[in-house]
């Protein structure tokens, strides 16, 4: 019976997993300047994620009290603590999305740590694409190659997909879809 009550547990703990990843994304954009809007990346999932590290970092430290040359528990403890400082610096300006009715300034792409030119400044008339980039994350791009990459992470992302659909309604049908 004690194998059955903890085998519940579990499964509805990980059957909350998603909601909690919808939880963490809510939110609206602020106000950049008179003019323009702005998102980041959501308060919310960072503390989320920073949770189930910390989660897997106690297991990482219970296989090194165990066993301290247990190196996949090292690898692990490493890991995760490179995860949460890359959550902490997505909130950092530089991922900061800012849109008016001429452009949108953002991030290049949403993979944290960010390597080389991190932004780009694309203005509507110039995107020449807009894609899904698997089921959480989009990027525009223009004709030069320039590209801004947003995710569901955003608090706010639903306002960047509006402001899309008034720029550019010829580009907007993938995000129909979602």
């Amino acid at each position: 019976m004690e194998n059955a009550a903890l085998m519940f547990a579990v499964a509805a703990l990980a059957g909350m997993i998603p909601a909690l990843f919808v939880w963490a994304s809510r939110g609206k954009s602020t106000s950049a300047s008179a003019e323009a809007q702005r998102i980041k990346l959501s308060k919310n999932y960072v503390w989320l994620g920073t949770a189930f590290c910390l989660g897997f970092i106690g297991f990482s430290l219970y296989g090194i009290s165990r066993d301290p040359t247990f190196i996949a528990a090292w690898i692990l403890l490493v890991m995760f603590l490179g995860t949460i400082f890359a959550l902490f610096s997505g909130r950092s300006a530089e991922f900061d999305i800012i849109w008016d009715t001429e452009k949108v300034t953002g991030p290049r792409s949403v993979m944290l740590p960010p390597l080389g030119k991190t932004r780009n400044t694309i203005y509507w008339s110039d995107v020449a694409e807009l894609k899904q980039k698997g089921r959480d994350a989009w990027r525009i791009s223009d004709g030069n190659g320039k590209q801004v990459s947003w995710s569901r992470y955003y608090s706010g992302w639903e306002d960047l997909h509006q402001e899309i659909k008034r720029q550019r309604p010829d580009l907007a049908g993938i995000l129909e879809t979602h």
